[in-house]
């Protein structure tokens, strides 16, 4: 598994990032999708699936991709302990 880590904007709605997910999902070979502050991590079943994600058309009409990287492993299963 591959973790596509994701910072995107809204072309038109400032909030609407979260609404990406809708999308991404449809992509085949995505097999996740999670929101991380201001990024979106998306996991995927073949590195070469990122550039395919990155550069689709209907993910492209409503959002910029403003940086991207591709991570090895699942970061959508990281559990994230605070302690005081």
């Amino acid at each position: 598994m591959w973790t596509l880590v994701l910072r995107i904007e809204s072309k038109g709605c400032a909030s609407c990032v979260a609404t990406a997910l809708t999308h991404l999902f449809k992509i085949k070979g995505v097999s996740g999708v999670k929101v991380r502050g201001r990024e979106i991590l998306v996991l995927l079943r073949d590195r070469s699936l990122a550039e395919e994600v990155v550069n689709n058309p209907v993910l492209r009409e409503y959002y910029v991709v403003k940086e991207w990287r591709i991570v090895d492993g699942n970061l959508l299963s990281e559990a994230h302990v605070f302690k005081l």
